[in-house]
């Protein structure tokens, strides 16, 4: 009666599949690039364009940053080029400084693409 309930193993889940992982970190990358996208130009159009971004520059550069490393971490490892490694850190590491929301997320890709290095997906 209780067996449905006992937790599965990491291969009963198919977490430790680095085919499957790879996949959904693209998937996640092109999201938070889009969401990203549009949160820079919403923050631009509220300022009022460019000439307007003295004071507030990180309200628009950090989700335009976010959104441009990870779309350019996204064919990275579309294509598995080792530099989307580097790239991804740095788009993590921008999502950090974004609390809290970001941080969640920088904290998951970071994780993420550790887990992609050890599973040695990446081959050029």
């Amino acid at each position: 009666m209780f067996e449905d309930l006992k937790p599965k193993s990491a291969e009963e889940r198919g977490d430790d599949d680095p085919e499957s992982m790879l996949d959904k970190t693209i998937i996640l990358f092109y999201i938070v690039a889009a969401l990203s996208a549009v949160m820079a130009v919403r923050v631009l159009m509220m300022l009022g364009g460019l000439e307007a971004v003295t004071w507030a520059g990180l309200l628009f550069w950090l989700p335009a940053t976010a959104a441009i490393l990870s779309f350019v971490t996204a064919r990275g490892l579309r294509s598995r080029s080792r530099w989307a490694l580097v790239v991804g850190i740095a788009a993590s590491v921008v999502m950090l400084l974004r609390f809290p929301i970001g941080t969640i997320l920088g904290v998951t890709f970071l994780i993420g693409l550790y887990k992609l290095h050890q599973g040695k997906v990446l081959v050029h």
